[in-house]
């Protein structure tokens, strides 16, 4: 299929790993105390995963264009933490564990899974992407180098396509599934930490940050209650009284 000319091997196997992982702690939280098996929870499990490539699929394919408007490639990778505090000499590494040499801690798969094994919360901070700039495609801007602003437009592109994705599924009903885990990955795409894509909004633009983010809070917030023309209008205003507001406490 032309679709995976996109993708090489490397980044397959992240959006697969990935998936793996956030199918299986959707799967996990929503399984009742009267339905654990673990047939079942395989079964949950393979479709929540199949749900779950879909939509980071959509993630990277709307990351990928914009990157290519903004002169840049992107790569999908699962996210891992290469230090364990911020001094200079604090690497994983460094570090050994029963003998074997830790290069990185596997956070995208780890932190997941710990949270769900603890709470009914589906954290949803499997993975990142990687902006590769293209000095070739940027003949013709503004600008020779990426800016943070485009930086943050590129990473901003993923959360608001998986947003319009439940937008779009929410009111037909027959996609719930796939909607709760559009809304799961576009929230906490926001998330400002490490080097998930959350960070590189708010620190490539946090006026861009302030928007998205309260675009995105107001739209899963009224999706269930007003039609979607309404709900776009209504959660826009939303986000635009908060980015005003934003503009005000900052001058």
């Amino acid at each position: 299929m032309a679709i995976f000319n996109y993708f090489d091997k490397k980044e397959m196997g992240s959006l697969v790993g990935a998936s793996l992982v956030l199918g299986f702690i959707f799967s996990f939280n929503n399984l009742t105390h009267s339905e654990v098996s673990v047939s079942l929870l395989i079964i949950n499990w393979i479709r929540a995963f199949i749900l779950s490539f879909i939509v980071y699929l959509i993630y990277l394919i709307a990351n990928k264009n914009a990157a290519k408007l903004h002169g840049a490639k992107i790569q999908f990778k699962l996210w891992g933490m290469d230090r364990y505090w911020f001094n200079k000499g604090a690497k994983f590494s460094k570090l050994w564990f029963f003998g074997l040499k830790i290069n990185s801690f596997k956070a995208g798969i780890l932190v997941p899974l710990i949270v769900a094994l603890f709470s009914n919360i589906n954290f949803a901070t499997t993975s990142y992407t990687e902006i590769t700039e293209v000095v070739a495609q940027r003949a013709g801007k503004k600008f020779k180098h990426l800016t943070d602003l485009e930086i943050s437009r590129i990473h901003l592109a993923g959360p608001l396509a998986c947003l319009l994705l439940a937008i779009i599924l929410t009111p037909l009903g027959s996609f719930n599934t796939l909607a709760e885990i559009a809304k799961m990955v576009a929230l906490f795409s926001f998330v400002p930490f490490s080097k998930l894509d959350g960070a590189k909004i708010l620190f490539g633009s946090l006026p861009l940050y302030v928007f998205g983010l309260g675009f995105t809070i107001a739209s899963l917030l009224l999706i269930n209650i007003l039609p979607t023309a309404a709900l776009i209008f209504w959660a826009f205003l939303t986000a635009l009284i908060v980015f005003l507001l934003y503009l005000y406490r900052t001058n």
